[in-house]
């Protein structure tokens, strides 16, 4: 008997190697990954990496990028990934292939990546493919794909990618998708429904936007679209689903086909590619199925040429069969004893001599018969002892090996008391008939630097200046001081530079008689306000504002110049007090971040009542002074208190023990305790604290244990049911091989029973 042929049919067997694959999405902005495998003819995600940014143009940025969100998914992976295929965006594609400068760059990821490539798939038309297989029709829908300054707007019909249109972001994306489907030729009606996806912002504002817009006003709508949201991960689920589907195909793998539910159609089966050579991009304008395709050839990115992927892999040698070993003795068939015929002459008289030789000769075959029953004997025996040695190990096995955890999930009786708790700084101990426990008060100092634009606007500029004749005609001298008003050319006002004083008029004789002469000097002016306007043409005529322009009046010989203006920007009132409230409010956030270390250890801290004091605030600039940023350097010393936790537990156990029934028990690390109110006096602070006591009913648990020792999953089942506020339970037994032999372990030490609340 060979016991090692026994022990190994109850061994651990090797597994075959898992075969996974990379997929990587690439978008104008992002990159997402996704490792996945073949199993049961099936492709499927094993995990989702995280969601990198990049700038869209720099290479440095994009390798960084995959880098590091492929290193998030193949995290605590055992096995390499074989190849990747590439989710693209449609503007990286041009005229079925991907584009010369692109190619380029998919070339430098793969080289340094060191990974092999194994094509690539547009991105949306794997998104309609994945959810034609989940939803078993073919799409009819408008993808609205949001990136940070334009949106992608495709018409899908019947699972066909109709056509994509770019529209520039405007901040109303119900009026940037109208505008996109206005692009498209005459449509009879367009799908209604609307799916929104791809985002990195929160999707639920533009979804109010669409579902809110009145679709059916300017476009052939027939019925109000629905507006869906798709998950963040959708996308790169669909490259790695339905984009590894066909490259698996291609690997040699077998892949069950999708059955498409359609009306009374026969499905048919997809088109399997081949990687061997690189093929033309089938456009998904012409089909709704999915296309794998190589637009870059095979030395570029890494494929062997005139070589098929999947006969790369390395091949196992195969291990040399064991010798065959020579039978043993009584292995060996044995010749069969014969009976000598019966003599019928008579045989020659015997000697002393021949009867000991015979004797000899019976009594050594008789001894190696006696042998070879004895070694049969002890092959028994030690077969017997085998197989009482191994159902001596298997029935230890059952009994000391096999483990089981219970969570018994129970519905609470809340009961929600408001208490006022005092945090005292005097005490140093709980004082429960004070509703008092101790704590200290924590000081704290933080400084900081933040920098915001200004939003106050101000005109600046330069004055037009000139010289004017100023006229008297009056009989008496004038004098006009500095500052006086004069009156120019569209009412504009000006401002006498200096004091003037003009003669009075005089009369002088003339060939034509006596003729008036006026009194005149010249003086200088400025614009009274900055601005181009006041800039005046020689010859502009002028009066004064106090006086009649039959009295006095001036003229520009040369006219004036050199007014100019201009718009600045200038630090508002509004912009001093937002940004002292802004870091005023990031400090608060930094103390409370270090006072997260006292929680570390158990204590709360009062931070709904945190006074402040500002030790020191220097200011970049001044009120109205012009600039386009203004900085704040702020030191801020905080004051609060803390407490320990379970200080409070404790006092609120004693003060809600009277609301607790007889039969239910009141764990206070499972109760919801909110502070609402806080009023803060010296050396002490007062709280308005809610409690949430979550009681949960009174169960001997080893009595369970015992009464569970030995049972069926269901009749497990059937006796927790039985216990008082029961919802549900979770079992898990270890090793979980046994099949349909399993049981709850006979030994009730190997139970372990945890209860949780049912939320």
């Amino acid at each position: 008997m060979n016991i090692k042929k026994i022990i190994s049919k109850f061994g651990p067997k090797e597994k075959e190697e898992q075969k996974t694959f990379l997929a990587v999405e690439i978008s104008a902005e992002t990159v997402k990954s996704a490792l996945w495998t073949v199993e049961e003819a099936k492709t499927k995600i094993i995990k989702i990496g995280s969601l990198q940014e990049w700038d869209g143009t720099n290479k440095d940025l994009l390798l960084t990028a995959i880098d590091n969100s492929i290193s998030a998914t193949c995290e605590g992976q055992t096995t390499e990934p074989k190849g990747m295929i590439f989710g693209l965006p449609k503007d990286w594609i041009e005229e079925n292939q991907i584009i010369e400068a692109k190619k380029d760059l998919l070339k430098f990821i793969c080289q340094k990546l060191e990974l092999k490539p194994l094509g690539f798939v547009l991105s949306l038309e794997a998104l309609v493919t994945q959810l034609k297989n989940e939803e078993g029709t073919p799409v009819n829908a408008i993808f609205v794909q949001l990136q940070e300054n334009q949106s992608f707007i495709s018409l899908v019909q019947l699972g066909k990618i109709k056509g994509t249109k770019v529209v520039g972001r405007s901040g109303d994306l119900a009026a940037d998708v109208n505008e996109g489907l206005a692009r498209f030729k005459k449509e009879d009606s367009f799908p209604a429904r609307m799916i929104i996806f791809n985002g990195t912002c929160d999707l639920e504002e533009y979804k109010q936007q669409l579902t809110s817009y009145n679709w059916q006003e300017d476009l052939p709508f027939l019925h109000f679209p629905k507006v869906e949201v798709l998950g963040s991960n959708k996308s790169i689920r669909s490259v790695a689903i339905a984009g590894g589907t066909e490259v698996a195909k291609s690997l040699g793998f077998k892949i069950k086909e999708t059955e498409e539910a359609t009306s009374g159609e026969k499905p048919t089966p997809k088109t399997q590619k081949k990687f061997d050579t690189l093929k033309n991009y089938k456009s998904s304008e012409k089909s709704s199925d999915l296309s794998i395709a190589k637009g870059v050839s095979a030395s570029d990115l890494g494929f062997v040429q005139d070589k098929d992927i999947a006969q790369e892999e390395t091949k196992l040698e195969k291990k040399p069969e064991p010798p065959i070993e020579k039978a043993t003795e009584e292995q060996q068939p044995q010749p069969e004893l014969e009976e000598a015929p019966a003599e019928t002459s008579l045989k020659p008289p015997v000697s002393a001599l021949g009867k000991i030789l015979a004797f000899f000769k019976k009594s050594v075959f008789n001894f190696r018969l006696l042998f070879i029953q004895g070694r049969k004997r002890l092959n028994f025996i030690l077969g017997f002892l085998g197989l009482l040695f191994i159902g001596g190990g298997c029935f230890a096995f059952y009994w000391y090996v096999p483990k089981a955890k219970i969570t018994v999930f129970l519905a609470p009786k809340t009961v929600t008391k408001e208490l006022e708790i005092t945090v005292d700084t005097t005490n140093n101990s709980v004082d429960e008939k004070n509703k008092a426990i101790p704590g200290e008060q924590k000081e704290i100092t933080v400084e900081g630097e933040k920098t915001t634009t200004t939003t106050g606007e101000k005109i600046i500029g330069d004055k037009a200046k000139g010289e004017v004749i100023i006229y008297n005609k009056t009989d008496v001298e004038k004098t006009f001081p500095q500052g006086s008003v004069l009156v120019g050319p569209q009412n504009l006002k000006f401002i006498l530079d200096e004091e003037v004083i003009i003669a009075s008029r005089s009369s002088e004789s003339q060939e034509e008689g006596e003729q008036v002469v006026y009194g005149k000097k010249a003086g200088g002016i400025a614009a009274a306000s900055i601005g181009t306007e006041s800039n005046l043409e020689g010859g502009s005529i002028f009066t004064f504002k106090d006086y009649s322009s039959t009295l006095f009046s001036a003229k520009s010989e040369a006219g004036l110049s050199g007014g100019t203006s201009r718009q600045v920007k200038v630090v508002a009132d509004e912009d001093i007090q937002n940004l002292l409230a802004q870091l005023t409010d990031e400090l608060k956030e930094k103390t409370t971040n270090k006072l997260s270390e006292e929680k570390a250890i158990g204590k709360e801290i009062i931070s709904q009542k945190m006074e402040e004091e500002i030790l020191d605030k220097e200011w970049s600039a001044e009120k109205d002074e012009e600039t386009d940023q203004l900085s704040l350097k702020l030191k801020i010393k905080f004051l609060t208190f803390i407490y320990d936790r379970k200080d409070l537990q404790t006092v609120l156990a004693i003060l809600i023990k009277d609301d607790v029934p007889d039969d239910f028990i009141f764990d206070p690390d499972k109760a919801e305790i909110e502070v609402k109110k806080v009023t803060v006096e010296k050396n002490r602070a007062r709280m308005d604290v809610l409690i949430k006591a979550k009681l949960l009913p009174k169960i001997n648990f080893e009595e369970i244990k015992n009464n569970l020792t030995g049972l069926k999953l269901q009749n497990t089942k059937n006796y927790l049911e039985q216990l008082p506020n029961f919802t549900r339970a979770d079992i898990e037994i270890t090793p979980n091989f046994l099949g349909k032999l399993k049981r709850l372990p006979p030994v009730s030490k190997n139970i372990i029973i945890e209860t949780e609340v049912e939320e």
